[in-house]
C-alpha cells in the first residue's frame, strides 16, 4: 500500500497491490477449482472515487471450459456506482440467483 500527498502533506491518493488464490470445494462431490486474483486499487481521497485494475476474480474449470471472470478495469463514484468499466465483469454484476451463481455451481458440482 501506498499512499500520496500533496504539498501541504494531505493525503490525496491511496494505492493498495492485492493478490489472492483459494480453492473453492463442493463438500458432496468432492470437487475443487481455482480461484485467484490480482488487482490494482487507487482510492483517490479528494475525489471520493475507486480505480479498481487487473483481474479482480478467475475461476476456471480445466475440464468443462468454463471460466468465471472480472477482468479489467471498473471507476466508482463517491456514492460507489459504476461510473466508467471495461474488460469482462461476471462477478461485478452477478448475484445471488443470477448467472453467475448459477455458472458457479454448475462447475462445482461437475455438470
Amino acid at each position: 500500500m501506498e499512499t500520496f500527498s500533496d504539498v501541504a502533506g494531505e493525503p490525496v491518493k491511496v494505492v493498495i497491490h492485492s493478490t489472492f488464490r483459494e480453492t473453492d470445494a463442493n463438500s458432496v462431490t468432492g470437487k475443487t477449482l481455482p480461484v485467484r486474483g490480482l488487482l490494482v486499487r487507487t482510492l483517490d481521497l479528494v475525489a471520493g472515487t475507486r480505480t479498481d485494475v487487473g483481474t479482480m476474480f478467475l475461476m476456471t474449470d480445466p475440464g468443462s471450459g468454463i471460466v468465471i471472470q472480472d477482468i479489467g478495469r471498473v471507476v466508482f463514484d463517491a456514492s460507489f456506482q459504476v461510473a466508467f468499466e471495461a474488460g469482462h465483469h461476471e462477478v461485478l454484476h452477478g448475484g445471488v440467483g443470477s448467472h453467475l451463481d448459477r455458472l458457479v455451481c454448475s462447475a462445482l458440482s461437475g455438470e
